[in-house]
């Protein structure tokens, strides 16, 4: 059993989430200033590792849950006054490392890691969600990779100072990553 304690509802009162291990489920807890109330989510198999963090940007805690099954991690986004259905299923393996450096001035290198050969995209997206540049598209072995991005944008412009996301898709699952350009 896993347990971890934030203030997921944004009301800056500590919610519990507990990872039920032979259940099936994490149950989160959430605080009022007249007690807790208790949301259970179906959440794999046998699920056993918590983890809280903002992992999509969008200023709000999320919640990512390995288990013991064949789909390893779950991400549950949300606002947690109710817990949202998983986004995704993230397969074994699969990893998207920080863009560095970050911010980016000139160049910037994106670390990946694929759990088996097998399509994949690696392309950059501005806060709108636009498509700014492709860094990789095709069939890629299984193990770490490297893409780097020189700042130009499909039609070979240099992209312009701000925030933008570099999406991973590969395995039947999407990672993002948030970086800076700078001038």
């Amino acid at each position: 059993m896993a347990i971890v304690a934030a203030p997921l509802s944004g009301d800056g009162l500590a919610d519990v989430v507990i990872a039920n291990l032979w259940g099936n489920t994490i149950s989160t807890y959430r605080a009022s200033p007249t007690g807790l109330t208790r949301i259970d989510h179906p959440a794999g198999d046998n699920p056993r590792d918590l983890a809280v963090a903002d992992l999509n940007g969008d200023g709000r805690l999320d919640v990512a849950v390995a288990d013991q099954g064949p789909a390893a991690i779950r991400i549950f986004e949300g606002s947690f006054g109710a817990l949202d259905v998983p986004h995704s299923t993230v397969a074994r393996g699969l990893a998207l490392g920080p863009a560095t450096p970050n911010p980016a001035s000139r160049e910037l290198r994106l670390d990946f890691t694929l759990p088996s050969r097998g399509p994949a995209s690696l392309r950059v997206l501005d806060v709108a969600g636009r498509h700014v540049a492709t860094l990789v598209d095709g069939v890629l072995d299984a193990g770490r990779h490297e893409a780097r991005w020189n700042r130009r944008d499909v039609s070979g412009r240099a992209a312009r100072a701000g925030v933008y996301f570099c999406e991973l898709r590969a395995a039947g699952a999407r990672l993002s990553t948030r970086f800076a350009i700078i001038r």
